[in-house]
């Protein structure tokens, strides 16, 4: 009989049909062991209650064996079952790692969709975000593949791809441009162009350049470089309104702004220029340093657009008297440079010196009115004056002031002595102001007396008490000032000290007299005059009957009809007009009668020479009977001697100031005076 092995058993109860079978099996062993037990009963010689007894007995040891056999199978049964349980929990736990395992690599599964798909989203949003900064991109972009000929030099480019700024930039569109070469888009195109981009496409070295393309009459700024051989890409901006706005930049740099001359920083560059090639060529050069005459008076007097206008007319003139080579340049101001590279000799200087005075000689006309102005030129030569453009600048500035002396419309080349002459002068000029500041301006005064000998005026006379130099003599200072427009800060201070004393006088209880101040040339000519001498008698509290303002004939004839409407609004305040040094100018006698003046000075050099049937004499009672015959009132200057007196005494002269009544004196010593004669 075959014995089941353990596995063949785990299988049987492990078995669906299991109970069944135990079932069936118990029964079957049931069955045979009645079988048996009766049979074996049968034949035994026993009575009844031992078959009773054996019954029972075998009834008994069937339930013993059947019972341990079901002991036996359970207890198996069992087993098995927790083996199999064991198993089943193991394979459990195996098939959780695994399911785990399996939901671990799911995980890292989707997440590297989830990667992939975030991958692919980005690489299409950059795509999207790279074509559309191709599209949008403010640069132009455009790919090209260079065409060389047989032996390999460039000699067109095609174009393969371009962008919509390459469209917004040139003004070419993409189905124009694809396809075709540069030459047959633009067929005048620079070579240039072929031969910097055949560099890049077949070097492969990147390049960065500006340029200018004539053909699109456009400034560029160029970035080229090649992806593969043959091939290169191109990016570009127009730069042509940075280039053009630079280029304005640099020119207002170095060019004036009214005339467009070169200025001083670009006339320097070219003086040294020119220097480095005159000694290179052991040649010589020339600079002229010009000045206008009386511009600043037409400029006060006409305002700045006439003064602006003038300047461009001088500034287009100087350049017609000099060939291109020549440099003309405006300093500032009223002042110009003009450079004159190779000048072989002084006749060749010269001759442009006068050809330029004559030429600014020309009538100039504004408005209604015609002018002729005038120029003074200092001259300076290298290497002659100096080997330096600081040198030689200053060597003509200092050759032009010396041409003042001369006297309008000269010209000077410079001479070695006049340095210390000239540095006197701008030692004075620069001094000025500082006299100014720390007062060393004082005003005296010269009495005028009528022909009883009353103190009816003072005329206010400047000094200046230099701290180191002691009395500088207005002779001296005067006209340095009138050139270098500190006379009018001058002329301020002298109006308002003297009708500030006028008022003390007055204060003081004095019999009121009339103080009269010179007015320069200058300070006549200042738009704001009126304003002027309005602002200061409202401050120093004087009547305008007490001022009385002086003028010289020859500024008042410089421009008569301005001189006829400064006087009147002057007079229409109650201000006294006198026409100062009367008889040394070129007055017009219609213009006198239009002048509304009140009094007539003759020059002191008529009355010093007053004697007997002298010529100064004759003078002086022609002016004296023209003041008369105006209704004007006559001042008499400079009266020192007894003979001059008597003169003019019977003549009848009004009025008269001379040293024979006074020296010009100090505010406290006219002070006396005053109460003397009160």
């Amino acid at each position: 009989m075959k014995i089941l092995s353990w596995d063949d058993l785990k299988l049987a109860i492990t078995h669906r049909n299991f109970p069944l079978l135990i079932t069936m099996l118990y029964c079957l062993l049931g069955m045979i062991w009645l079988f048996i037990s009766d049979t074996f009963t049968a034949g035994l010689p026993i009575n009844t209650n031992d078959l009773i007894h054996l019954s029972t007995s075998t009834g008994s040891l069937y339930l013993l064996i059947t019972a341990a056999l079901i002991y036996i199978v359970t207890k198996r049964y069992v087993a098995a079952v927790n083996r199999s349980e064991t198993d089943l929990n193991g394979v459990n736990s195996q098939l959780h790692t695994a399911c785990r395992e399996l939901a671990d690599h799911k995980d890292q599964l989707n997440q590297q969709i989830t990667a992939l798909q975030q991958q692919s989203a980005a690489l299409t949003k950059k795509e999207q975000d790279y074509r559309s900064l191709f599209e949008q991109m403010l640069s132009a972009f455009a790919l090209h593949q260079i065409i060389c000929n047989h032996q390999g030099s460039p000699v067109d480019y095609r174009f393969l791809d371009i962008n919509p700024a390459f469209e917004r930039l040139t003004g070419l569109q993409r189905n124009q441009v694809i396809g075709k070469t540069v030459f047959e888009l633009m067929p005048h195109t620079e070579k240039y162009w072929l031969e910097r981009y055949g560099q890049v496409a077949l070097t492969g070295i990147p390049a960065s350049f500006t340029a200018y393309s004539q053909a699109m009459k456009r400034y560029y700024q160029v970035e080229a470089y090649s992806p593969e051989y043959g091939i290169f890409a191109t990016h570009f901006l127009d730069i042509t309104t940075q280039v053009e706005h630079t280029n304005t930049v640099e020119y207002m740099a170095y060019h004036d702004s009214l005339t467009n001359l070169p200025n001083r920083i670009l006339f320097q560059r070219h003086l040294h220029t020119a220097i480095d090639e005159a000694a290179a060529q052991n040649s010589r050069l020339a600079i002229l340093f010009l000045d206008l005459d009386d511009f600043k008076l037409i400029n006060n007097t006409y305002g700045h657009s006439a003064g602006d206008q003038l300047l461009t007319v001088i500034a287009a003139r100087l350049k017609a008297c000099v060939s291109p080579s020549c440099t003309v340049a405006r300093m500032g101001g009223d002042e110009f440079t003009v450079l004159l590279p190779g000048a072989a000799n002084s006749d060749m200087i010269t001759t442009i010196a006068m050809n330029i005075i004559n030429t600014v000689r020309e009538p100039w006309i504004y408005g209604d009115t015609t002018f002729r102005m005038s120029a003074k030129i200092g001259i300076a030569l290298y290497p002659d004056d100096g080997l330096d453009a600081e040198s030689l600048m200053k060597m003509a500035d200092i050759a032009m002031f010396k041409a003042r002396e001369r006297g309008k419309g000269s010209y000077q080349y410079y001479v070695r002595d006049m340095d210390s002459r000239i540095a006197k002068r701008l030692e004075i000029e620069s001094n000025l102001y500082r006299a100014l500041e720390e007062d060393q301006f004082v005003l005296y005064y010269q009495p005028q007396v009528d022909v009883l000998g009353y103190i009816v005026g003072v005329e206010a006379l400047i000094r200046w008490q230099h701290p180191t130099k002691g009395m500088i003599s207005p002779a001296e200072f005067i006209p340095i000032a009138e050139e270098s427009g500190a006379i009018i800060p001058i002329d301020q201070w002298v109006l308002a000290t003297a009708c500030k004393q006028n008022k003390l006088w007055q204060n003081l209880g004095l019999p009121p007299i009339y103080i009269s101040v010179n007015l320069s040339a200058r300070q006549f000519q200042q738009a704001n005059l009126m304003n002027i001498i309005t602002d200061t008698l409202l401050e120093a509290q004087l009547d305008p009957k007490w001022l009385t303002i002086e003028i010289t004939e020859s500024i008042a004839m410089k421009h008569a009809d301005y001189t006829i409407e400064i006087l009147k609004a002057l007079k229409a305040q109650g201000i006294k007009i006198a026409l100062d040094d009367f008889g040394m100018g070129y007055s017009s006698l219609i213009y006198l009668k239009r002048f509304p003046i009140n009094t007539l000075k003759i020059d002191r050099s008529f009355i010093q020479d007053i004697n007997g049937d002298s010529d100064g004499a004759f003078i002086a009672k022609a002016i004296i009977g023209l003041g008369q015959n105006l209704k004007l009132n006559v001042v008499a200057e400079g009266v020192e001697t007894m003979e001059q007196l008597q003169f003019l005494q019977n003549q009848n002269c009004t009025q008269m100031q001379g040293f024979i009544f006074s020296r010009p004196l100090p505010a406290d010593e006219m002070t006396e005076l005053l109460k003397k004669y009160a």
